[in-house]
């Protein structure tokens, strides 16, 4: 018992000096709003002159998981993917976009740095594989390390992405849940709005918001989201501004 006592203070102590020593923090939080990084392609292409219209097209990526049987799914015990199922789901999914070709595409669970996604940056990825330039990326998860399941390091996030130049974009911070306990809290999503302005040609500019709003709440976290979400929409309204909303609500009607 005494010597488990005295290595369980070793690795205590070597924690706390990990800790105090480290210039990256072991999980981000955010308030208010700060500014979405903007990504170009590496080639980046001329968009269609003065569009009459946008296709407009909004998906949950699941971080390039696929169909894989993952343990919080409740369907499997993975928690990590190797390089190679990675890249097939990420390069498959890149396929669909290009199938549809939209001029916005409105993402949501996008990995930069994550061990699950095999490290992949999906957001250059898909600007490099499609003919989309420019993407808006905010993060809402991001940890250096995430004991569960051995997840480890975590960055995903919301992204606009669009063939016609971001002019300036923006993560909104939203609520985060109150029906965890503080370690969980910490350590969980920090949900967000990216609210971009792209510049499509002719001096016309169009305001895009993609969100993901909480899931699995029990505090009514949800409907906050989506009471914040419709003031913004509201005070675009009244501007007269023209502008997109979507993303996943992780809600269905009625009363949403």
């Amino acid at each position: 018992v005494a010597a488990r006592e005295q290595k369980l203070r070793h690795h205590v102590l070597l924690y706390a000096a990990i800790l105090s020593t480290a210039c990256e923090p072991l999980y981000t939080d955010w308030e208010g709003e700060q500014p979405a990084v903007i990504i170009a392609a590496n080639v980046v292409e001329t968009p269609p002159a003065d569009p009459g219209m946008l296709e407009v097209m909004s998906w949950n990526l699941k971080y390039g998981g696929g169909r894989i049987n993952f343990w919080f799914d409740y369907w499997g015990d993975r928690a990590i993917m190797t390089p190679v199922e990675a890249d097939s789901n990420i390069h498959a999914m890149i396929g669909l976009i290009n199938e549809v070709n939209p001029d916005v595409l409105l993402a949501q669970e996008v990995e930069r740095n994550s061990k699950r996604t095999a490290y992949r940056d999906m957001v250059q990825m898909i600007l490099d594989g499609t003919n989309l330039n420019y993407a808006a990326f905010i993060p809402v998860w991001q940890a250096r390390f995430v004991a569960t399941q051995g997840l480890g390091r975590v960055e995903s996030g919301i992204v606009i992405f669009s063939k016609y130049p971001i002019s300036t974009a923006k993560r909104i911070a939203q609520a985060d849940r109150t029906d965890q306990d503080a370690l969980t809290q910490a350590f969980y999503l920090h949900r967000g709005i990216v609210h971009a302005k792209l510049d499509v040609g002719n001096s016309q500019v169009v305001d895009v918001i993609n969100v993901h709003t909480a899931a699995y709440d029990n505090d009514g976290t949800n409907g906050r989201h989506l009471e914040q979400i419709k003031t913004l929409v509201d005070d675009l309204a009244a501007a007269s501004a023209t502008f997109i909303v979507g993303g996943d609500f992780n809600a269905i009607p009625p009363g949403t």
